[in-house]
């Protein structure tokens, strides 16, 4: 058979004159029925009106269950309008969906497109365009973020943070660089063999100012990425516990592996699983106060700036095996449901692990820690303890809390302040969030 709609075998419909013809038939079973009751039972004795009241109670039976037949039809006539009326329902909500769908993959193509390009402008642009689709298409938001963190983990290197030279002498300077002699105006009647051709010299010079500042560019986008992944991280919970942050992404999975991050932010955030592995944060890296809810793998990280980790919980094992702290690591009170390794680990500044909580609230603490195998770090670590080379459970030196202050915005306190004021608050660094803008 086939299933060509418009070959179709169809039920026939109805012709209009079957409702005159059945209306003509039924006049004619009443009369013809009448005609054969009076004949049959019209001469009035008491049998007659016996047989004519069995025929009554007949008929009522027969006109009921008419009725019952004609209900029963109603009510299927009902359910099939009713089945139809869902059909097209779903059938508009099926449309809406693939419209929605359709679009929502249309702007993503042109966000991820634009994100190709060599210009700065249009790269921001296709951040926030992939930012507002992920804030209205909740199904989308994981595959944003993953966008976003695919673009950090792109090969990047800074800005030379030196400061160009002055146009006027940056030929000069090119020139000694290529033991030549500094460039000078040509003077009347000079032979041109004793210049020196400077065009290359310039060409060159105005090649390097033009990558550094494609460098400075992207290093904007960059951080403008980094920006908009933590803003939709920040539940912001209120009194009951519950989120009150309306950019707030659940359940939001980070993999930066080898990325290169730039003052990172994490504080207050709420992350499932993160990969950080052989990744470089240039500087401060802020995660305390973070949940992680899942798996957190930091292995070969480098932390060329400060690390902080204060009051951070992990609700799953961390490894930040190999990882390298070039400056303070600061793990007070965080607290891990599972377990943390540590192997290999190079700790070149200060680091400090007082008051860590860990699933086994048994454990007492080592009289000095073990950085070199891959132990599990139960129990509670109330102790301060050191080992040569690293620092451990004691306060952030000077400089470290200069740096820290430095990133205060000047309507908050720095952390030196709030310190001497309450000692319970001393290692507050809320005042961090400044390196968001």
């Amino acid at each position: 058979m086939s299933n060509d709609p418009t070959t179709a075998r169809r039920t026939p419909v109805m012709p209009g004159w079957t409702i005159w013809v059945g209306a003509l038939v039924l006049v004619l079973v009443a009369g013809l029925s009448m005609w054969l009751l009076l004949e049959s039972f019209g001469s009035g004795s008491a049998r007659d009106k016996t047989r004519l009241e069995a025929v009554k109670v007949a008929g009522g039976i027969v006109l009921g269950t008419g009725g019952g037949v004609a209900l029963l039809l109603a009510a299927r006539r009902q359910r099939a309008t009713e089945l139809s009326l869902d059909q097209k329902e779903r059938a508009a909500a099926d449309a809406r969906h693939d419209a929605t769908e359709r679009r929502v993959t249309e702007l993503y193509a042109a966000a991820a497109e634009q994100l190709g390009s060599d210009k700065a402008p249009v790269r921001l642009a296709a951040l926030y365009a992939l930012e507002r689709l992920g804030q209205n298409n909740p199904a989308h938001r994981q595959t944003v973020v993953d966008l976003f963190c695919a673009y950090l983990r792109m090969p990047f290197t800074p800005a030379d943070p030196e400061q160009p030279e002055a146009s006027g002498t940056r030929s000069t300077n090119r020139a000694q660089r290529l033991g030549l002699r500094p460039p000078t105006r040509r003077m009347n009647g000079a032979h041109p063999s004793l210049l020196v051709p400077i065009n290359g010299l310039e060409a060159g010079d105005e090649q390097e100012e033009q990558q550094q500042e494609e460098q400075q560019q992207e290093e904007q986008v960059r951080r403008t990425a980094q920006r908009l992944i933590w803003s939709h991280l920040r539940p912001d919970p209120d009194a009951s516990g519950e989120p009150s942050n309306p950019k707030f992404w659940h359940e939001i999975s980070l993999d930066l592996t080898t990325a290169t991050l730039q003052d990172w932010n994490l504080v207050d955030c709420r992350v499932r699983h993160v990969r950080l592995d052989r990744a470089r944060f240039l500087g401060p890296a802020a995660f305390d106060r973070a949940e992680f809810t899942g798996q957190v793998r930091a292995r070969e990280t480098v932390f060329q700036r400060e690390a902080w980790f204060a009051d951070t919980t992990f609700r799953q094992f961390v490894r930040l095996d190999r990882a390298e702290f070039h400056a303070e690591a600061d793990f007070d009170r965080a607290v891990f449901e599972e377990w943390l390794s540590l192997a290999g680990a190079v700790f070149h500044g200060s680091s400090s692990f007082r008051d860590v909580r860990t699933a086994d609230s048994g454990w007492e603490a080592p009289s000095k820690p073990s950085f070199g195998e891959s132990p599990p770090l139960p129990g509670s670590v109330p102790g301060e303890y050191e080992r040569p080379g690293v620092r451990t459970g004691q306060a952030p030196d000077t400089e470290g809390r200069e740096t820290r202050d430095q990133l205060a915005p000047p309507d908050e306190p720095s952390s030196a302040a709030v310190s001497a004021g309450n000692p319970s608050t001393s290692d507050s660094r809320d005042t961090i969030r400044r390196m968001q803008g």
